[in-house]
């Protein structure tokens, strides 16, 4: 008779041994204490509003746990919004997002993913938000998974000011546009162009504006006065 127990009991890391006698993957950080992985799994429904950690709004009736493995799959009520702050942050072992499905890291917010992270939705599945309150964390262990990061800053649109930030376009990126850029006036120095104080210097900062469709160049960098910047990425392992 196989033995599962009510409640988890936390063994040693580091033993090189990856997943449980029925081929679950054990927790990074907090694997179970024998052969077995405990059955806790967790599927968001989304049926009582988009908060995390509101427990209606998971098929266990309770709020995941470091230990707890998470799906979020499509086609629910309420797409899921991680609204815990950094001191204390939401936790999973495993979390699987679905084709079609949305996890977003509100603002100021935190995940921490102590096992394996799986997103099957591509850089939509899995959205870090910025504002001007904060910026989305995640604590995560799998490399290369596919995510869209944002980052509020904070500029203005005179240049002597000084308020403003250069920025580039992201490696694995294929065809960017200035829509990596939302709500920003971007800059592209113009080596051709004369300083029209200065005869002897050449460049000059040409305005893009602040259209959407711009094609930009993997091979130059930008001044950009910014608000907010959205990059699709492959997140590395942290």
């Amino acid at each position: 008779m196989d033995y599962i127990p009510s409640a988890a009991l936390t063994a040693a890391t580091g033993t090189g041994i990856t997943t449980d006698y029925g081929g679950t993957a054990r927790s990074l950080t907090s694997p179970e204490m024998g052969a077995w992985e405990q059955n806790n799994t967790a599927i968001w429904n989304g049926s009582t509003d988009t908060d995390w950690s509101v427990a209606g709004n998971w098929s266990t009736g309770s709020v995941p746990t470091a230990s707890t493995n998470v799906t979020i799959p499509s086609g629910t009520t309420n797409p899921c919004h991680v609204t815990q702050a950094v001191s204390t942050a939401a936790a999973c072992n495993n979390l699987t997002i679905d084709a079609g499905a949305v996890l977003t890291i509100d603002p100021g917010k935190a995940l921490t993913v102590n096992g394996i992270l799986v997103n099957n939705n591509g850089n939509s599945g899995l959205i870090i938000d910025s504002d001007a309150t904060g910026t989305g964390s995640l604590i995560q262990h799998t490399a290369s998974v596919g995510a869209t990061v944002k980052r509020y800053l904070t500029g203005s649109a005179t240049l002597t000011s000084g308020i403003y930030h250069f920025v580039s376009i992201p490696v694995y990126y294929s065809n960017p546009t200035s829509n990596l850029f939302l709500g920003s006036h971007l800059y592209k120095l113009d080596a051709t162009q004369q300083d029209p104080e200065n005869s002897d210097h050449y460049g000059l900062w040409v305005n893009l504006g602040s259209s959407t469709t711009t094609p930009l160049s993997g091979n130059s960098g930008y001044m950009s006065i910014i608000l907010r910047l959205s990059i699709p990425t492959l997140l590395p392992e942290t």
